[in-house]
């Protein structure tokens, strides 16, 4: 969760706290906020157990790509084109490398200047 923050955020957000709570109010303001994470934790755990419950075998096929908004638009209004997120390269591939694999050369006009 703070995987993105380093230690000196981290004492910056605590020193905020402290002067806005206070130091007697920071505790009980520090269990308000782990108690509420903890039962949203608890309501995302039973909905997903729900949603498991209602739908059972029929959830593992469900196409999680259709909730990008750019398929949706490209099954549902222009099914022939190609699609609209492209595969990541190889590993150790260059991106150089995989447009010149999956681009065809520019066409030659012999007669142009």
């Amino acid at each position: 969760m703070f995987s993105s923050l380093g230690w000196q955020e981290i004492v910056v957000l605590v020193l905020v706290a402290l002067f806005i709570f206070g130091p007697d109010r920071l505790p009980g303001a520090a269990k308000q906020a782990g108690s509420a994470l903890k039962s949203l934790k608890e309501q995302v755990t039973g909905a997903k157990k729900h949603i498991k419950e209602e739908f059972g075998d029929e959830l593992p096929n469900f196409d999680r790509d259709l909730l990008n908004p750019k398929e949706y638009v490209r099954k549902h209004l222009w099914e022939d084109d190609e699609p609209a997120v492209s595969k990541p390269a190889p590993r150790g591939m260059k991106a150089t490398q995989q447009l010149q694999q999956t681009q065809q050369p520019a066409k030659f006009d012999v007669e142009a200047t």
